[in-house]
């Protein structure tokens, strides 16, 4: 969240190389400011807190 109401993306992936047998990293992100952000993270925050908390 970069205020209370909008919120930036960034995002961390990994594959795994079978031939140098390690992981690599992927990173993503977007630096736009977007409501529409905030309300996705702020959603997935509450699923994983009923996941995990009831």
């Amino acid at each position: 969240m970069v205020s209370d109401k909008e919120a930036i993306m960034t995002e961390t992936s990994f594959r795994y190389d079978n031939i140098n047998k390690r992981f690599i990293p992927t990173h993503r992100e977007d630096n736009k400011r977007k409501e529409i952000t905030a309300k996705r993270y702020e959603e997935w925050a509450k699923g994983l807190w009923r996941e995990l908390f009831g």
